[in-house]
């Protein structure tokens, strides 16, 4: 019996695009949200004003990151 493995094909480096960076990542606003009603939270700008105990207990949702850009 033979066994024949071939190596997996290697990630290749793209050259960098003139006037920017190897790698970039931009966010704002980003919120992370665990509960049934998770994607109303983010969507209700009230939210924004209320502490992550009150959004607790008002929604029964946690509130893991909120607001980050």
């Amino acid at each position: 019996m033979a066994i024949h493995t071939e190596s997996a094909p290697t990630a290749v480096v793209a050259p960098p695009t003139p006037g920017r960076s190897d790698a970039e990542l931009s966010v704002e606003g980003l919120w992370k949200v665990f509960g049934a009603k998770a994607s109303d939270v983010a969507r209700d700008d009230s939210m924004e004003r209320l502490s992550v105990q009150d959004i607790k207990k008002k929604t029964g949702c946690a509130v893991a990151v909120r607001d980050v850009s």
